[in-house]
């Protein structure tokens, strides 16, 4: 069995605009070439949208498991439709629809899709009120979470009190670069650094952020989990610990930051081997979980699942990494695990 816990979606809403030539709150369809593009204010993007997505599950499962073998998936809305622009009453009508069409594919096939509910982070209100009604109404118990909310990091502002809010409601949340404004965006012209810099350095601003605002000490028993293998931490989280010993007004938790990494979960996609053993080193093997960002570019050459049984794990490994941590994370009913 393999789960994926880095699996994005297209809402079938957002689809359906874009193709039909309308707005769909503020993403606008656009030319390029014979292609279709779509655009928010100044920003353009290119990426290939399909026609449909959600809407043909079995297509879906079709495709995935053409080159690669994926037995379920925890969906988590494409990495730019976190529309931070909206304000407090849009957003609460642009997650409340997305949610109810991500209950609907959950409650189809329980057994192949499991929702990350979105919530409308310009409001603690409001999000409360929709973790509860994901909760309580649409059986969904698990959130995509961004890095961060209009430049404020996950120890401040609304999004940290979003999570302890959640984390108190035993919500699981997996945590995903915000794509349009990463950190540093205003040098990473060239080259593609935008994804191959911006990705890593939002999550790593992020994980260290959520430490340091003392989170795990409050909330010993949450589950965390973040994209690109945890980013730049794993390979430098004792450079923290030095500063942590050195400085006061380092020592804002009560332990030094390499001893929180075994609390938090993390995806495989960290390209090769050698960072891969490092972060199951850091973090431990029970924290580590398959991730292939479905549908981008981004999965391991030759897909992830694959790459898991190459000889990078070791034998008892395998099925912890593949599946087993991941049941955990998403609480998943034990007739679903086989």
């Amino acid at each position: 069995m393999n789960i994926d816990t880095h699996s994005h979606y297209w809402p079938k809403s957002f689809l359906q605009a874009m193709h039909s030539g309308n707005d769909f709150f503020g993403w606008k369809p656009q030319k390029s070439g014979d292609k279709l593009a779509i655009s928010l204010g100044e920003t353009t993007l290119t990426f290939p949208v399909p026609k449909v997505d959600l809407e043909d599950l079995d297509a879906r499962f079709k495709h995935r498991n053409a080159y690669q073998p994926i037995s379920m998936e925890a969906l988590q809305i494409v990495g730019f439709l976190w529309c931070q622009h909206l304000d407090e009453e849009d957003a609460a009508k642009y997650t409340s629809l997305i949610n109810d069409e991500l209950s609907e594919v959950q409650a189809q096939r329980p057994d192949r899709y499991r929702g990350m509910g979105l919530l409308p982070i310009q409001s603690v209100a409001l999000a409360e009120r929709e973790i509860k009604r994901l909760k309580n109404e649409l059986g969904i118990t698990s959130l995509a979470m961004p890095t961060s909310f209009r430049g404020q990091n996950s120890d401040e502002g609304n999004l940290l009190k979003i999570i302890e809010i959640a984390a108190k409601e035993d919500m699981s949340m997996s945590f995903h670069a915000t794509y349009l404004n990463p950190i540093g965006i205003e040098r990473y012209s060239r080259y593609y650094f935008m994804n191959s810099f911006g990705a890593p350095a939002e999550t790593s601003l992020s994980l260290m952020s959520l430490i340091y605002s003392g989170f795990f000490d409050r909330f010993p028993e949450s589950r965390i989990q973040f994209m690109q293998g945890g980013g730049c931490v794993p390979y430098s989280i004792m450079r923290f610990t030095q500063r942590y010993l050195e400085r006061e007004d380092c020592r804002v938790m009560d332990n030094p930051p390499h001893e929180y990494l075994n609390r938090i979960y993390f995806d495989c996609l960290t390209h090769d081997d050698l960072s891969l053993r490092l972060l199951i080193d850091r973090a431990g093997i029970d924290k580590i979980m398959l991730g292939t960002d479905y549908p981008f570019k981004s999965d391991h050459p030759g897909g992830a699942s694959n790459w898991l049984r190459s000889g990078v794990l070791k034998e008892h490994e395998i099925e912890m990494v593949a599946y087993k941590n991941a049941a955990k994370f998403l609480n998943l009913p034990k007739d679903l695990i086989s």
